[in-house]
């Protein structure tokens, strides 16, 4: 429950920069709490990252993720999201868990890279957009051009 209590705080600290709702109720995370797995980042005493890996005997999935933005510094931020992942990794491992999804493979070849580098095999998924106004189909559009001008930069296939 703790970890609930200062997610919500770090996810409104930062969902309060982008404009964006703030989260009221924790009801509906407390409903899931049977099948999901708190993993907290701290530095100094302070959190700095929480990960909710949701799992239902067979898969461990990310879930949500929130960082502490106002923190400056990228490479204690990206050292405490590996550690994260590693810790993540290895705590369902133990629980006898073959399938993870923690937010597939990426477009930045050094995230990719770092994923793959804990051995397995990749299993693609597929997922799909809907866009059911003339609005929402521009967004892909424009979406996949900048997907496309990323790939390039980055030289992915």
């Amino acid at each position: 429950m703790d970890s609930l209590i200062e997610f919500k705080k770090l996810y409104n600290k930062f969902i309060s920069r982008k404009g964006a709702t703030p989260i009221v109720s924790l009801n509906y995370f407390k409903e899931l709490l049977p099948y999901m797995t708190a993993f907290r980042g701290e530095y100094a005493g302070r959190t700095l990252e929480i990960n909710f890996v949701i799992h239902d005997g067979q898969i461990a999935k990310g879930f949500y993720k929130v960082r502490d933005e106002s923190v400056k510094d990228s490479k204690l931020l990206n050292s405490i999201g590996s550690v994260i992942i590693w810790e993540i990794l290895m705590h369902f491992q133990r629980q006898g868990y073959q399938t993870f999804d923690l937010g597939g493979l990426q477009i930045n070849p050094a995230i990719q890279y770092f994923k793959l580098s804990f051995g397995g095999d990749v299993i693609p998924t597929y997922s799909y957009e809907a866009a059911l106004t003339p609005l929402a189909r521009a967004m892909i559009k424009i979406k996949k051009i900048i997907e496309q001008k990323i790939r390039r930069l980055y030289h992915i296939s």
